[in-house]
C-alpha cells in the first residue's frame, strides 16, 4: 500500500487560500473624533468647515482574520448620497456583498468591481472602504503585502509625507507651520478660503 502526499509550496498554499475567500462578517462604523487642536477648534477651505474626523471604517472578517478599510465622504467630491451618509454606505455595502461579491472574495472579484462602469460618483467612497478592506483581508490571509498579492512591484520605495495647512488666522497659521517644521514635514497642501485677501 502506498500513500501518496501532494505538498503545496508555501506560495501555491496561499494562491488557494485566497483564490475564493469566505467573508463571514462585514462591519461598519462612523467616526466622529473632535479635533481638539489647542488653538483651533475647525479646518475650513472654500467647501466646507470641519471639526472633527468624520470617516466610514469597514471592517471584513474571515476566520481569524480581518480587512479594514476607511472612506469619507464629501458631496462636492463624489455628488449626493443622502442625508446620511452611515446609512448610505450601509446600504450599498449590503448590495454588494449580496449582489455581487455573494458573501465570497477573491482578486478577480475585486479587479471585476474596480473595472465596473456602472457604478455613480456617490458610490465611489463605499468602494473605496470595501475594496481597501477586502485587499487588506486577503493580504492578511495569504500572509503577504498588496504588491505580492497582486503581482506587482512597487513603482515607488518611499513615501513622501505632507501636511495640510487650513485658512487660519495669522497667528494661528504660525503656530501650526511650527508644528509641521518640528515634524520635519517640508511638503505642505493649502486649504483655499473663500476670502480673496487670505
Amino acid at each position: 500500500l502506498y500513500i501518496v502526499l501532494f505538498i503545496d509550496s508555501p506560495a501555491e498554499y496561499k494562491r488557494k487560500m485566497i483564490e475564493s475567500l469566505p467573508v463571514e462578517s462585514v462591519e461598519l462604523h462612523r467616526l466622529s473624533i473632535p479635533f481638539t487642536i489647542p488653538f483651533t477648534k475647525s479646518f475650513d477651505h472654500a467647501s466646507a468647515i470641519r471639526s472633527e474626523s468624520d470617516s466610514l471604517i469597514w471592517i471584513v472578517r474571515s476566520g481569524n482574520h480581518i480587512g479594514v478599510g476607511e472612506a469619507i465622504f464629501r458631496e462636492y467630491v463624489s455628488g449626493s448620497f443622502g442625508n446620511d451618509a452611515f446609512a448610505f454606505a450601509e446600504a450599498t455595502t449590503r448590495s454588494l456583498f449580496s449582489d455581487r461579491l455573494v458573501n465570497r472574495v477573491s482578486l478577480e472579484s475585486l479587479r471585476a468591481l474596480a473595472t465596473d462602469n456602472d457604478f455613480d460618483g456617490p458610490t465611489l467612497p463605499v468602494l473605496c472602504g470595501v475594496e481597501t478592506a477586502l485587499l487588506d483581508l486577503i493580504c492578511s490571509v495569504g500572509d503577504m503585502d498588496v504588491y505580492q498579492a497582486i503581482g506587482q512591484t512597487p513603482r515607488r520605495e518611499s513615501m513622501r509625507y505632507g501636511g495640510i495647512v487650513p485658512m487660519l488666522r495669522s497667528d494661528t497659521l504660525i503656530k501650526f507651520l511650527e508644528i509641521y517644521r518640528g515634524l520635519d514635514i517640508p511638503c505642505l497642501r493649502i486649504k483655499i478660503g473663500r476670502d480673496a485677501d487670505d
